[in-house]
């Protein structure tokens, strides 16, 4: 990295620059949500965590860092988090799609690709909190490039690298850097019937115009490409798996064969009986059927590996339960009780909630939602976003108090009636 590269890097934010404004115009549409509110306490509201800094600084990748973050659509939420906060720091470069998703295409056929969205464009290709038009796409292989000649690459509802039976070895070898990548997080894809409802509806828009997600009739002749290998739907994880589900899928050792550092493990998030993820801890409690304490961070923040009674050596945990992204958010911080939006809710997990006066047409009030706090779960159990006494040598110090079960966070059941 030339030393004009790393002052760059290095260099503070310009007087006045809002980083939460910056963040919010740029991430995915459909990962931020908007309530009304006339109280003036909402636009005045601005999220603080005890866990990361709101300046984002955390998000910069080191020099000569090389990320891959691979699975469905809660890694794209959280690829759509880090580029915009690299965005808004200055550091990113360019982005570039290296192919979109055909949901058609036979997965076995020779790499070819895709240089425009074919699958529901208008619904995903739109960022900030009134969903303005932009070219990131969450069905794509797309490579971030950054200051310090350090990448993330994602992939993420891609079915021809992602189905079961793909040439995945033969995408990463398209755009691994020289000499591979340093980080990675892995979430298994969608089952193949997934991206077999996917094809039909793309074909279905394509070639009649319209629209809609997915239809019970099939188109004949059938568009979907051949099954090119079996793997059962009950391996797949589930969001209260443990965390050697990953590796049963048989893309996970293809990935761990390209990267020389860690892998973590990503698991994606409940959902309510609605389809909805839980926006508070008490609605996580309800979705769930595993004990709510089981979902406590451990050997993750500060604290913790500094402990090392709990953590020896500082060894942190390289398994992220998306479901800890509420956590996360809501328990460590000191305003979190205050949100105003705390009730909208978004299609995945939020990177942004937004406050509006009713009937207003000026820009909504936003600040940062819990899905900030997934990526940095992410970041962290890959190896990054970590302090820098944890980059360079543990230093160990006193064991830190563990805090309180995350249950007590629960509203206290009621008194049963005499």
């Amino acid at each position: 990295m030339s030393p004009s590269s790393l002052a760059h890097a290095l260099q503070p934010l310009p007087a006045g620059h809002s980083v939460t404004a910056s963040f919010t115009d740029a991430v995915y549409g459909w990962t931020e949500c908007t309530d009304n509110s006339t109280e003036q306490s909402a636009f005045d509201f601005s999220y603080t965590s005890t866990l990361w800094s709101a300046s984002l600084e955390w998000m910069r990748m080191p020099p000569s860092t090389h990320l891959l973050i691979f699975g469905r659509s809660s890694i794209a939420q959280v690829s759509s988090a880090v580029r915009s906060g690299n965005r808004a720091l200055g550091t990113l470069l360019r982005s570039e799609i290296i192919t979109h998703a055909d949901f058609c295409r036979d997965p076995d056929k020779p790499l070819q690709m895709v240089g425009d969205c074919l699958y529901q464009c208008p619904r995903w290709l739109n960022c900030g909190p009134k969903g303005a038009e932009c070219k990131d796409d969450p069905h794509s292989v797309t490579v971030d490039h950054f200051v310090g000649g350090s990448t993330i690459t994602t992939i993420s509802n891609h079915p021809e690298s992602q189905r079961v039976g793909s040439r995945l070895d033969e995408w990463l070898a398209l755009v691994a850097p020289e000499r591979n990548f340093t980080h990675a997080a892995f979430m298994d894809p969608h089952p193949d019937f997934y991206f077999d409802r996917a094809c039909v509806s793309q074909w279905r828009h394509n070639h009649t115009h319209v629209k809609g997600d997915y239809y019970k009739s099939k188109p004949k002749p059938d568009p979907r490409p051949p099954r090119r290998g079996s793997f059962k739907r009950k391996e797949y994880c589930h969001p209260e798996s443990d965390g050697a589900c990953v590796e049963r899928h048989p893309h996970y050792n293809i990935i761990r064969s390209w990267v020389t550092g860690t892998v973590a493990s990503v698991i994606e998030p409940p959902r309510n009986e609605d389809n909805e993820i839980p926006n508070s801890i008490q609605k996580l409690d309800d979705a769930i059927d595993t004990p709510l304490d089981d979902f406590s961070l451990k050997c993750v923040t500060d604290d913790q590996l500094t402990n090392m009674t709990a953590c020896p050596r500082g060894v942190r945990n390289t398994t992220v339960w998306l479901a800890q992204a509420q956590e996360a958010y809501e328990r460590f911080s000191e305003n979190a009780a205050n949100e105003p939006a705390n009730n909208c809710v978004c299609k995945h997990i939020c990177n942004a909630r937004c406050v509006q006066r009713p009937g207003s047409t000026a820009s909504p009030h936003c600040y940062m939602g819990p899905g900030v706090a997934a990526a940095w779960l992410v970041l962290r159990a890959a190896g990054l976003a970590m302090p820098v006494a944890f980059a360079e040598a543990l230093t160990p110090s006193l064991d830190a108090p563990e805090p309180s079960p995350l249950s007590e966070f629960l509203d206290p059941s009621p008194t049963p009636t005499p």
